[in-house]
């Protein structure tokens, strides 16, 4: 949809929110961010998760809106296939550093009446450190995709402050979005390796596997099929 000057701005900002919603959603953003989410411990972390793959998303959105604002830079096609062809390598890598990925066990005694010590021994993964990875992983998708047809969206836009409010919208859909998406996906993470110990290991297994295939089926649909290489 372009951008139609007699549009209301509710309606506007609508359209803007809900397009950062869809894009949140889409298939390769679900899969790297589930490589994080099926690592993490806590909800918190979780939806910590979401909200830096948001952040970074939308800063790199900012960044490249403004050029487009500005300078009225139209984005080539071969430079969306690119950008493309390189989420497909990094959900490639991302997949496979997940499946790589070795348990730790953690042994908690308890005593029971009597005096008797009781141990328990747990698996557990080791929880990604800080969110820089995220955050560039959100950055990198930030231009892929229906980002890259946001962009064109904005060429049609002359008032430099209406096409920033748009994509700070945008931003916060993608945000809210992905920060309730981390959040599903920790849930059997969180509440499941309390009853189960393998429980983890599996759901982490089945996103890096995931992250794996699409983005080799992402790196074929375009390398051998649109570009024919």
């Amino acid at each position: 949809m372009l951008y139609n000057p007699t549009m209301s701005v509710l309606q506007f900002l609508f359209i803007g929110f809900g397009l950062g919603v869809k894009h949140a959603f889409e298939a390769d953003h679900v899969a790297a961010v589930s490589t994080f989410s099926a690592r993490t411990h806590s909800f918190k972390k979780s939806i910590l998760t979401g909200i830096v793959w948001g952040v970074g998303h939308t800063i790199v959105l900012l960044v490249a809106g403004l050029v487009v604002l500005l300078f009225k830079v139209r984005i080539p096609d071969h430079v969306s296939v690119i950008l493309e062809f390189g989420v497909g390598i990094m959900l490639v890598f991302l997949g496979i550093r997940t499946l790589r990925i070795k348990d730790e066990i953690h042994a908690h005694s308890h005593n029971h009446e009597g005096g008797i010590k009781h141990t328990h021994q747990h698996l557990h993964t080791r929880e990604p450190r800080g969110y820089l990875s995220t955050f560039i992983v959100g950055s990198i998708h930030g231009l892929a995709g229906s980002g890259s047809f946001m962009l064109i969206f904005l060429s049609n836009i002359q008032k430099l402050l209406t096409g920033l409010t748009y994509i700070l919208i945008f931003g916060l859909g993608s945000i809210g979005a992905m920060a309730l998406m981390s959040f599903v996906i920790s849930i059997p993470v969180v509440v499941g390796s309390k009853s189960h110990n393998k429980v983890e290991r599996y759901i982490r297994m089945l996103s890096g596997l995931i992250s794996t295939l699409l983005g080799l089926y992402i790196m074929y649909e375009i390398g051998l099929v649109e570009q024919g290489f």
